[in-house]
């Protein structure tokens, strides 16, 4: 059972709108938070990136301990982030080069046929469609259609 007690837990930056904490120097605990700025719920961004863990832990990313409620729990890596990285050396080639090595290795494209993505691809695009909608007609006059074949 893994348990918090957040009042002793040092705040870690480059969390984005996630609350990131280091617990007693040897854990990261990343509760997933901000689901009316991103539209999409926390448990759903936890698992996908605790997938992500699954699959790079250890190697390119952070190893993971486990999950609760909406909190994954990863090993902590000292050392400075690539956000404190980039902010000191704002035009460093190496720094953009490795980054894109990493993000090279981590998003490597997967083939799938068109029709397993094809549901989703409708419903996000009916949901966006809807939601442009007001705006669309209030400024261009046009409803907005979407066919995907």
């Amino acid at each position: 059972m893994i348990r918090d007690n957040m009042k002793n837990d040092q705040v870690l930056t480059g969390g984005y709108i996630n609350d990131v904490r280091l617990q007693q120097g040897l854990r990261v605990i990343k509760r997933f938070t901000g689901e009316n700025l991103t539209g999409i719920p926390s448990e759903q961004r936890m698992k996908r990136e605790a997938l992500a863990l699954s699959h790079f832990g250890g190697t390119l990313a952070p190893q993971l301990f486990g999950l609760a409620d909406v909190s994954i729990y990863q090993q902590y890596i000292n050392g400075k982030t690539y956000e404190e990285l980039i902010q000191e050396n704002p035009t460093s080639l190496n720094l953009m080069s490795d980054a894109g090595r990493l993000l090279s290795q981590i998003h490597v494209p997967v083939h799938r046929p068109f029709h397993y993505l094809q549901a989703e691809i409708e419903h996000k695009s009916k949901k966006y469609s809807e939601k442009a909608l007001p705006v669309t007609r209030a400024y261009l006059d046009l409803p907005p259609k979407i066919n995907i074949n």
